[in-house]
């Protein structure tokens, strides 16, 4: 029995690459200001503090960066047919748990039929999942979703490409949630507040990696209740919903009968375009 969707998370650290940390460091080193900037900025440009504090900046970006960050965890949340549920925690930060067995799970556990779902996955989890298999010469499951052309392809939903916003296209999870009455996101407090994304790194160098596992798969679990609200339970705007439509307008045009075979054909092919463009 194949899962029906997977709702999914991941937290991620900065790039370890010794090569890829030297070179980001030396950038961010060798940088020069920019021209309109305040003399006495320009002379404290190059003291030993603010290289380093630039390192350190550039450095830490990279957790955010498709092609050099690395996962510290996965959680997965997976809906089957017959209405159970399963979830687990892929530890990355362990050596028993690794890209390769993630990958066999979600390969096991998946068929094309499967709805890939999360927030904002189509800019950070999917490219992030996909380049680490990639580096770890590890091919990602047969189902998921594909990159190409600069587009995401396949069965998948992202929550913050369904929300209509004035924010240029970003909406937090946090805020989302509250938009849509199921509450704040941020309810596991660390050092005083709130755990979030940009708190990960702290966490980890501190050691805290029961909280970072803990706070990935609060997340997940909220993901799939957003999911849940953005499609009235499923059955709104989702793929499988998109499918019977395209279907129901090609059953109608086959039954038109003011059309000729060679109309009939050229209509369903610019309606199938259509929709294959707007995927």
């Amino acid at each position: 029995m194949k899962a029906t969707r997977i709702t999914f998370d991941l937290e991620t650290y900065r790039t370890t690459n010794p090569d890829a940390v030297a070179r980001i460091r030396q950038e961010a080193i060798d940088k020069e200001p920019a021209g309109n900037t305040l003399k006495a900025l320009k002379e404290a440009w190059n003291t030993t503090k603010a290289r380093e504090a630039r390192a350190s900046q550039a450095l830490a970006k990279t957790s955010l960066d498709p092609m050099l960050a690395e996962i510290l965890c996965v959680c997965l949340l997976v809906d089957f047919p017959d209405s159970t549920t399963a979830d687990g925690t892929y530890d990355l930060m362990a050596p028993s748990d690794t890209l390769a067995s993630l990958r066999t799970v979600l390969d096991n556990n998946t068929d094309e039929n499967t709805l890939w779902i999360g927030h904002n996955i189509a800019g950070f989890d999917l490219p992030i999942l996909l380049n680490s298999w990639r580096r770890a010469q590890i091919p990602p499951p047969t189902h998921f979703p594909v990159f190409r052309n600069g587009h995401w392809r396949g069965c998948y939903y992202d929550t913050m490409q369904h929300i209509p916003n004035n924010r240029a296209g970003y909406v937090s999870l946090d805020s989302a949630c509250q938009a849509f009455g199921l509450g704040s996101a941020k309810t596991i407090d660390w050092n005083g507040p709130p755990m979030e994304g940009s708190r990960v790194a702290e966490a980890y160098e501190a050691g805290c990696y029961d909280l970072i596992m803990r706070y990935c798969a609060q997340d997940v679990h909220i993901e799939r209740a957003l999911y849940l609200c953005l499609t009235a339970g499923g059955r709104y705007g989702t793929p499988e919903a998109q499918r019977a439509d395209l279907r129901a307008s090609i059953a109608e045009i086959e039954a038109n009968p003011d059309l000729s075979d060679d109309a009939k054909a050229i209509t369903i092919g610019n309606l199938v375009r259509r929709e294959l463009y707007a995927a």
